[in-house]
């Protein structure tokens, strides 16, 4: 254990390959030591090393439920819009963007936030259905 940080040194010898990439030249790989996986990256976990999956490792939309994940695609076409986030919020239109780009967009953003105030409207009279007779 290092005095002033508390991090411990850990050895642990990792196994690499190579494949040869479609378009010419190599790629390399590191071989999980848990389930024999070629990975581009392995991840400590306590005292193990292994990959993405071995270590229990998700992206943070996995841990995501359902409305905030389609409320996430709307605000990153909101944000390639210049626009504010949040739900029903103007969509100002780019002076760069071409109008039926603009338009495409715009349409994926309120078909995404209308089918979320759905989902949330739903849930929200489900509770109160639950909770009626409380």
């Amino acid at each position: 254990v290092h005095p002033a940080t508390g991090w411990q040194t850990v050895e642990r010898r990792v196994a690499v390959c190579w494949t040869s990439c479609k378009l010419g030249g190599r790629r390399c790989w590191v071989i999980c030591n848990v389930c024999g996986r070629k990975a581009v990256k392995l991840y400590l976990v306590g005292h193990e090393i292994g990959c993405r999956r071995c270590c229990g490792l998700v992206y943070a939309a996995q841990r995501k439920g359902r409305v905030d994940r389609i409320l996430h695609l709307a605000d990153k076409i909101r944000e390639r819009l210049g626009a504010q986030l949040g739900l029903f919020r103007p969509l100002p239109k780019p002076k760069w963007m071409r109008l039926a780009t603009y338009e495409r967009l715009r349409g994926e953003v309120m078909v995404r936030e209308i089918r979320a105030d759905q989902m949330i409207e739903q849930r929200l009279t489900n509770w109160a259905v639950a909770h009626a007779g409380r």
